[in-house]
């Protein structure tokens, strides 16, 4: 057994690492929930723009489909042309889709690892 000169100086080092060890993971706990929580702010706002985005991009094209449709005469023709568009910009996009990872990886490694 340890004598008692040693015994405490050890116990005293003990409770500074138990103590440094829960002051440690307080501080992940928090830096993980402060992370999580830009994370998830992050994607609330975004949904909710993109939401009233795409509604706002509905009632535009219903309405440049319409008035496309007076100016060729022709309503079918209007809305496929207007399908035709997106199509086509579906295309653009898929081809750039590593363009696009690229840019939502590193505006998210800049929100996750900046504090």
């Amino acid at each position: 057994m340890a004598s008692p000169a040693y015994q405490e100086p050890v116990m005293k080092v003990v409770g500074s690492v138990q103590s440094y060890m829960e002051s440690s993971t307080d501080y992940v706990r928090l830096h993980v929930f402060k992370t999580l929580m830009r994370l998830l702010t992050s994607f609330a706002k975004s949904s909710s723009v993109g939401v009233l985005v795409v509604l706002g991009l509905m009632f535009l094209s219903v309405g440049g489909s319409l008035a496309l449709g007076e100016w060729l005469e022709s309503y079918p023709l209007a809305f496929t042309l207007t399908g035709v568009f997106y199509f086509l910009a579906g295309i653009v996009a898929y081809l750039l889709r590593s363009r696009i990872d690229r840019w939502v990886l590193e505006s998210f490694s800049d929100m996750y690892w900046n504090k």
